[in-house]
C-alpha cells in the first residue's frame, strides 16, 4: 500500500501550483509565491503505522503512538515553516498559510525544544529495546528501498520467523505535509533547507523510537527487526562537504541535533551503533558498467517528490556511496 493523499493535503498541493502558474503569469519577478503547510492528524498518522506493517486494530496503545507521530511531523512542519518566515524573503502567516489537524489535538513544542511527546519519543530511539533491533535501508534515489524492505520482510517471515516492521521514509513524509515546495525545491530558501535537514534528523531518531516500541509490542517477546527507511546519517550525503553547494555543513546539523536532543557533542558513532547495519541501494541512475542510464532511471524514478534528473541523482549516489562506507565498519 502507499500512502493516499488525503484531501487537505491535495489541496495544500493544488495551492501551490496554483500560486507558482499565478505568479509565472504576471511576469512578477519579485513576487513572493504562496508556500502552504498542512499539519498531520491522528487519522493519517494511524495510517502511516498501517503501511510500516504495524497492526493499528490490535496493538496496545495503537491511538497513543499515532498522537506522537504526529505530534512530532507537526513540531518539524512548524520549525521548517517558521524558518521559512524568518529568513527575511517576504514569507509571512498569509503567504505561509497553515492547515491545522481535522482532529484538533496538536501538541506543538516551544520554538527551541521538543513537544513532550516527541521528548519520550527520543529516548526509545536510543534505547536497546530487548528482542528489537534496527536495519537501515539505504542508497541512492530510486534504488528500491521501499520495494527491498517488503521483500525483506517476506523472507525474513517465511525463512526465519522473524517479524519486521518499515518506518515511513522522513523526507517524503515532510514534503507532503509543504516543506521546501512539496519536494520540488522551487523558490529555494537555504534557511527552510537547514531546518528541514535538522528536523528531519530529529525526526528520524522519533519514528525509530516510535516503531521499536510498537515492535516489541507486536511481537510479545519474540525477535523483531525495524527496517529504517534511510537512516539517522543519511543528511551527511546532503551537506557540506560532501556537497559543496548545500547551505549547511554536517557538523552544524549534528551541533543543531544535538542541543535539540540534549546530547552535547552528537556524533556518527552515536547515530550508526544504533542499528545492526546497513543495506545500501544503488541509484537506478547507475549503469552495471558505471555508467549514467538516463533511460532506466526515467522508467523507474516517477515519484511525485523526487526532482533529481538522472545526471544528478548518479552524482547523489556517488556522494552516498563514499559517507556509507566511512560512517559503517
Amino acid at each position: 500500500r502507499r500512502l493516499k493523499l488525503e484531501p487537505d493535503v491535495m489541496l495544500l498541493k493544488l495551492l501551490w501550483l496554483g500560486s507558482s502558474v499565478a505568479a509565472a503569469s504576471n511576469g512578477s519577478e519579485g513576487a513572493v509565491p504562496l508556500r502552504p503547510f498542512a499539519l498531520m492528524d491522528q487519522q493519517q498518522a494511524l495510517q502511516l503505522m498501517e503501511e510500516g506493517y504495524l497492526d493499528v486494530r490490535h496493538l496496545p496503545k495503537a491511538k497513543d503512538m499515532a498522537k506522537r507521530i504526529a505530534c512530532s511531523i507537526n513540531s518539524a512542519v512548524r520549525k521548517i515553516r517558521l524558518a521559512l518566515m524568518h529568513s527575511g524573503r517576504g514569507y509571512d502567516e498569509a503567504r505561509c498559510p497553515l492547515s491545522l489537524p481535522r482532529s484538533g489535538d496538536d501538541d506543538p513544542a516551544d520554538t527551541d525544544g521538543l513537544a513532550p511527546k516527541e521528548a519520550e519519543a527520543v529516548t526509545w530511539g536510543f534505547a536497546e529495546i530487548p528482542g528489537v533491533s534496527k536495519l537501515a535501508v539505504v542508497g541512492g534515489c530510486c534504488g528500491g528501498k521501499t520495494k527491498s524492505k517488503r521483500q525483506i520482510r517476506e523472507v525474513l517471515k517465511e525463512r526465519l520467523g522473524i517479524a519486521a516492521f518499515a518506518t515511513p521514509e522522513i523526507a517524503t513524509v515532510l514534503f507532503l505535509q509543504g516543506a521546501l515546495s512539496n519536494g520540488s525545491y522551487q523558490d529555494f530558501v537555504p534557511e527552510e533547507y537547514e531546518e528541514f535537514m535538522v528536523q528531519s534528523e530529529i525526526l528520524q531518531i522519533v519514528i525509530e523510537g516510535i516503531w521499536s516500541q510498537g515492535a516489541a509490542l507486536s511481537v510479545d517477546g519474540e525477535t523483531a527487526l525495524v527496517l529504517a527507511d534511510r537512516d539517522a546519517v543519511d543528511g551527511k550525503a546532503y551537506s557540506r562537504p560532501r556537497v559543496e553547494d548545500k547551505p549547511i555543513s554536517w557538523s552544524r546539523i549534528l551541533l543543531k541535533s544535538g542541543k535539540l536532543l540534549k546530547i552535547p557533542g552528537l556524533s556518527d558513532d552515536d547515530l550508526v551503533k544504533r542499528y545492526i547495519g546497513a543495506i545500501f541501494w544503488h541509484t537506478a541512475a547507475r549503469a552495471p558498467n558505471g555508467t549514467v542510464d538516463n533511460e532506466t532511471y526515467r522508467r523507474f524514478c516517477r515519484k511525485p517528490t523526487r526532482h533529481e534528473s538522472a545526471k544528478q541523482a548518479f552524482d547523489q549516489d556517488i556522494v552516498a556511496t563514499e559517507v556509507y562506507a566511512d560512517v559503517y565498519p
